[in-house]
């Protein structure tokens, strides 16, 4: 059963977040769908939110693009691993379009609910994209974790 719901946001994004297709929506967002990228974003409710969402993508990116390199699934979740491209030809937030390649990542789960996603929540490295886009990084930035000391410490451990 969950090897089959892998399928789900596979073909979600195939037919409707690569293409722009709007119409398709439907086949896969449960009536009651919620998209929580809380803070990077607000609560999205329902099918025409989860369509704004896919028409501000291809507005704000020329060619957008995902690509799901890593799919897992178990019980009623799927875990997604997201590579997002596209050119900045919009604006983001309050990033004004810049016309750069961007590519950034994401992680999103997905809940179902009658064969469809009824809820999804993300977390996007728009971190990356901004500072693809031109916005300053930090003079220093902090040990990421596979080079911080304590977390080597602490693996080497287990």
């Amino acid at each position: 059963m969950s090897e089959a719901k892998k399928r789900t946001p596979l073909t979600l994004n195939k037919i409707v977040w690569n293409t722009g297709n709007e119409s398709r929506i439907g086949e896969f967002i449960h009536d009651d769908f919620i998209a929580d990228y809380r803070p990077q974003g607000p609560l999205r409710q329902g099918f025409e939110d989860a369509r704004k969402m896919l028409l501000g993508a291809h507005e704000t990116f020329e060619d957008f693009h995902e690509e799901m390199p890593d799919v897992l699934a178990e019980g009623n979740r799927v875990v997604a691993h997201f590579t997002i491209s596209g050119r900045h030809v919009g604006n983001w937030g309050a990033v004004p379009a810049t016309g750069k390649m961007l590519r950034y990542e994401e992680m999103a789960i997905f809940h179902f609910k009658q064969e469809k996603i009824v809820y999804q929540r993300g977390v996007v490295d728009n971190l990356k994209a901004l500072y693809q886009a031109g916005a300053d990084a930090p003079e220093k930035s902090p040990p990421s974790p596979r080079t911080n000391p304590e977390v080597t410490k602490l693996v080497q451990g287990l």
